[in-house]
């Protein structure tokens, strides 16, 4: 288990479990370093920009928590403690902190659907002109980017005077 660092990013979903083992379970009994000292309680607080924050976009059950940002305002760098405390023993407990990094959305790929981009020609001063149609392209995750899409005429002399 890595404690310094969490990183994920917007839209994407990670879960992990911060289960942890005392040291006399893993030297006594069936060794699994769980049975010994029995049960544990799992506490996770968090601070971000120095202020304490119950983020949303976590749920914790147990000892396992779920990130889930799914909005820019999720972005962050947020200070996690997690205090462990045997059940039967609560006065003994144990303390990790560590850092969860929220990150922008990341696009992984672009799909396009449709839509056709070719060449024409169009006399000036004509009634009718070509319809160009653009495809749809789909952003996987869908972080919600503007997508600009820009039809050029060429060559530039063809363009009618009283449009430049």
């Amino acid at each position: 288990m890595t404690w310094s660092t969490v990183t994920i990013s917007v839209l994407l979903t990670q879960t992990t479990d911060y289960a942890t083992k005392d040291t006399k379970s893993t030297t006594t009994g069936n060794l699994d370093g769980y049975s010994l000292c029995g049960s544990r309680t799992y506490t996770f607080s968090y601070v971000l920009s120095g202020s304490a924050v119950t983020p949303t976009f976590i749920t914790q059950a147990g000892s396992v928590l779920t990130y889930a940002p799914t909005v820019s305002a999720n972005i962050g760098v947020y200070t996690v403690t997690l205090v462990v405390c045997l059940t039967n023993y609560p006065t003994i407990c144990s303390s990790k902190t560590f850092t969860l990094n929220v990150l922008a959305c990341v696009v992984t790929s672009v799909t396009k659907t449709g839509g056709t981009v070719a060449s024409f020609s169009h006399t000036s001063y004509s009634s009718a002109m070509n319809t160009i149609t653009f495809p749809t392209y789909t952003q996987v995750p869908n972080c919600g980017y503007t997508i600009t899409r820009t039809a050029y005429v060429s060559p530039l002399s063809a363009i009618p005077t009283f449009m430049t």
